[in-house]
């Protein structure tokens, strides 16, 4: 039996286990493994030999579909999940749907392909609930809904029928309830509309990139879905995602990024070698430590995107195939300076305060355990944010709570960074930072970067 039989034949049985101890279940789409995941799988076999991973296929083929199976067969959590959505009561997914699709419209691609429906209020009459909304996405015939995993649900539910749960400014049941499912799960729902229908083919572009894609196009949806004002509105643990995201829409443009999402492949929308070069890291990448994707595997951001800025290009057309032919690629970028890259020696961009900004607000978050996975608004501890000239990177202090990102970073635009190293600084220190004052921060650093004079290498500002 080929590799692509047995994944399925395992799966169908997984499934039908755990459909047969759940007994009947609402209707749902034909339980399957998503085409996309798949093909990666097949991939996956092939570099290995021919025998599918065991450390994917025991994760997508028998972990994943037990738990869809006992997410639909939850009910406690049926009523919440099949409940109509107001959009007057579901604030949050309100104001992401309408900035899913101005966002799309404003890169001149059409919502309708990748989301499903022409505009917010006609994908709401057509999937009306948060289940309708989820099942009609490129992973609802295989996996659960992040954010509504068993733990998830618990936790939801606990809080709607707890009395001191209760929200002080909203007083009937029903607006109560759908503040706490707004809450947990719009952020969650908005990120799986982004990967695209149900009948998605496999994909042009490795999995980090696409995630990355995804991700980005959430945050210019609604940013606090990625950089929460609230805990538990993020989906947890992604911002670094976004970071990559950020950068390859700087290089390439944001219709370049998001293109991904309908399938276009990434050699037609990214210069080739780089699509290669990214495709045969990822791989890599995979061999070295062959576990399930996971929110972990953007920690290495800055090398992904050192990677798309050209530091370590190969030949266009090398793939998959090609992976163990090539030195590691992406410990080869990380150990690239950004001096040697095109991008420092450009001129800076209008674009780049807002990019600052977005530096600035994404280190006041925190990813943390307790009491489940989520990410939490944060201060910056001390008050105190620095930035690596040399290393464009811009981060925060660990904080004590911190599971993993920790410390928080991102990226600074090199032609800013490359503007400073030239005055002489190296390291610049920026005190009286807040969440709040984010804004004014980032004003005070571009500012800086695009004066004249000398700097001292080690400068020190204060945030008004």
């Amino acid at each position: 039996m080929s590799a692509r039989g047995r994944l399925e034949a395992r799966f169908r049985r997984a499934a039908d286990s755990a459909r047969a101890a759940c007994g009947k279940l609402p209707q749902w789409p034909e339980l399957r493994i998503p085409e996309p995941l798949l093909a990666s799988m097949e991939t996956a076999a092939a570099l290995d030999g021919g025998a599918p991973p065991e450390e994917l296929a025991s994760y997508y083929c028998e972990k994943m579909p037990a738990l869809l199976v006992e997410l639909l067969a939850d009910a406690a959590f049926a009523p919440l999940y099949h409940q109509p959505i107001d959009r007057a009561r579901w604030p949050r997914l309100a104001a992401a749907l309408d900035g899913l699709y101005a966002a799309l419209a404003a890169a001149g691609l059409d919502p309708a392909p990748l989301v499903g429906a022409p505009s917010a209020a006609a994908l709401l009459a057509a999937r009306p609930s948060p289940a309708a909304l989820y099942a009609g996405t490129l992973f609802a015939s295989g996996l659960p809904l992040t954010g509504a995993y068993p733990a998830d649900r618990a936790r939801l539910v606990r809080e709607i029928n707890d009395p001191g749960s209760v929200i002080p400014e909203i007083n009937d049941r029903g607006s109560v309830i759908a503040a706490r499912v707004d809450l947990r799960l719009s952020g969650n729902l908005v990120h799986e509309l982004c990967h695209g229908p149900a009948d998605a083919a496999a994909g042009g572009a490795p999995w980090i990139v696409v995630e990355a894609a995804a991700l980005h196009l959430g945050a210019a949806a609604r940013a606090a879905h990625v950089f929460p004002d609230e805990p538990g509105e993020a989906v947890p643990g992604v911002a670094r995602f976004v970071a990559i995201g950020d950068a390859l829409a700087a290089r390439f443009g944001e219709a370049a990024l998001w293109r991904v999402l309908y399938r276009v492949p990434l050699a037609e929308t990214f210069p080739p070698p780089i699509a290669a070069a990214l495709e045969v890291a990822a791989w890599q990448d995979w061999l070295r430590r062959r576990h399930a994707p996971f929110a972990r595997d953007a920690e290495a951001a800055q090398a992904w995107i050192k990677l798309a800025c050209g530091a370590a290009p190969i030949a266009a057309g090398d793939g998959a195939e090609s992976a163990a032919r090539h030195p590691e690629l992406l410990a080869a970028a990380a150990r690239t300076p950004w001096s040697a890259l095109a991008w420092w020696h450009e001129e800076p961009s209008s674009a780049d305060g807002a990019r600052v900004e977005r530096a600035v607000r994404a280190l006041g978050q925190v990813n943390r355990l307790a009491p489940l996975f989520e990410t939490a608004p944060s201060e910056p501890p001390g008050g105190r944010i620095t930035l690596d000239v040399a290393e464009c990177r811009l981060r925060a202090a660990p904080r004590p709570d911190g599971v993993f990102g920790e410390p928080a970073d991102w990226w600074f635009p090199p032609p800013l960074a490359r503007r400073l190293h030239e005055r002489g600084a190296r390291g610049i220190v920026v005190e009286n930072v807040t969440r709040a004052r984010s804004a004014a921060a980032a004003s005070v650093l571009t500012e800086l970067s695009l004066a004249s004079g000398p700097l001292a290498a080690e400068t020190v500002l204060r945030s008004p």
